[in-house]
């Protein structure tokens, strides 16, 4: 914790009401990995947790879609697009969902974040149709307080604009 910093964030992996097993579910680092999801909603421009994820390395990511679907609140056969968040305005689209975690992913290690939304046509009618953009948005997106300088009282207003408008956006 840095010196102005005095609050902590801390995450705690609880075991579900309804789980009759009391002990955390076994983990192999050498076979295992730990995955984070995020669900995409173009239609709310929003990113929502969903959760995380132990699996074997050799699991497919197709395996995964029935989980996503059931964290996410879809029907068990709804068509997902997935996506690799690889860092800040990195996210790259997993166009072979037959492959294995260790083939599909850039550098499978444990934390790696999956992102997915439903594969609908439709979604092309939003601003931010996938994650892809929503990430590039997100990365390029900036808060800019307006006010008057000669007046020290002024609380003046805020904008959240983007880096790649210009002055005729």
């Amino acid at each position: 914790v840095s010196e102005g910093d005095s609050s902590w964030t801390v995450f705690l992996e609880t075991q579900h009401p309804e789980c009759p097993d009391t002990s955390p579910p076994p983990f192999d680092k050498e076979t295992d990995v730990l995955l984070f999801l995020k669900m995409y909603d173009p239609k709310a421009k929003r990113i929502s947790y969903c959760g995380h994820v132990y699996a074997p390395i050799s699991t497919k990511i197709n395996q995964l879609i029935p989980l996503m679907c059931e964290r996410a609140g879809y029907p068990p056969n709804t068509r997902l697009a997935i996506y690799e968040e690889v860092k800040p305005n990195m996210t790259e689209k997993i166009q072979d969902q037959s492959l294995q975690l260790d083939k599909a992913l850039d550098e499978l290690m444990d934390g790696d974040i999956l992102v997915f939304q439903r594969d609908d046509p439709d979604n092309s009618h939003f601003d931010l149709p996938t994650a892809k953009d929503y990430f590039r948005d997100l990365y390029y997106r900036v808060e800019v307080t307006f006010c008057d300088k000669a007046n020290p009282s002024d609380p003046g207003f805020v904008l959240t604009l983007s880096q790649k408008m210009n002055y005729f956006s």
